[in-house]
């Protein structure tokens, strides 16, 4: 569900109240609200422009379902309880049911630095205001923006699978008290992008297929 962070509709107020560089994006009451964030501000009645935003975007929530590209699950089933290094396999880029899922970069050890990724959502569906992300300021806040959600989110997630060295670790770079530019998220007016560190699961040198499949539905 970490999609979920790239998405206009979980801003409160829907796409028109989307926090830039020059709004109070350093008060945790603007966090969106999505699942497994019990500490930001779910928005209500009053204090959202137009309800029906928050209303439809928890509806889209509910109806939407895990559904992960079949030849990134076949690869899963067929390298489980190989080699460590059979997570090669992964390097490409596969269509999930929210986004476009690229693996850039597959550790071959897991004690070794963690896999990145990448997660792409066209603009048609994230929605963000072209205002929201006008100019170097307000893209840089906006981006910004998306790092905390995302952040916020994973670090109240309970792990999706466990193992050896960084086996289940799911984490963005953790931005600081300052709004600095930033490469773990990307906005332009063709998509939205979110930048992760996965450790994927093995047990000793393992790979742990099954485990790594809950994982990426983890991301979705």
């Amino acid at each position: 569900m970490v999609t979920a962070c790239l998405s206009a509709w979980a801003s409160p107020g829907g796409p028109g109240n989307v926090c830039s560089a020059d709004s109070a994006i350093m008060d945790s009451r603007r966090f969106a609200w999505f699942p497994g964030n019990t500490h930001s501000h779910r928005p209500s009645t009053a204090d959202t422009r137009d309800p029906s935003n928050h209303a439809m975007y928890q509806e889209t929530l509910e109806r939407m379902t895990d559904v992960l590209d079949k030849t990134l699950v076949d690869t899963l089933h067929r390298i489980d309880g190989r080699g460590y290094k059979a997570y090669k396999d992964l390097r490409g880029s596969y269509r999930l049911s929210r986004c476009q899922l690229f693996c850039d970069y597959v550790q071959g050890d897991p004690f070794a630095s963690p896999s990145r990724i990448r997660l792409r959502v066209e603009q048609k569906k994230a929605q963000f205001p072209k205002e929201t992300f006008a100019g170097r300021a307000r893209r840089k806040g906006l981006e910004d923006y998306i790092v905390r959600q995302a952040d916020t989110f994973l670090e109240r997630q309970p792990r999706r699978a466990s193992g050896t060295g960084k086996s289940g670790m799911i984490a963005v770079d953790r931005p600081g008290q300052q709004v600095l530019e930033s490469t773990a998220a990307v906005i332009t007016e063709e998509y939205a992008e979110l930048r992760v560190s996965i450790g994927l699961p093995a047990r000793g040198r393992t790979v742990l297929g099954r485990q790594a499949e809950k994982m990426f539905e983890q991301l979705d």
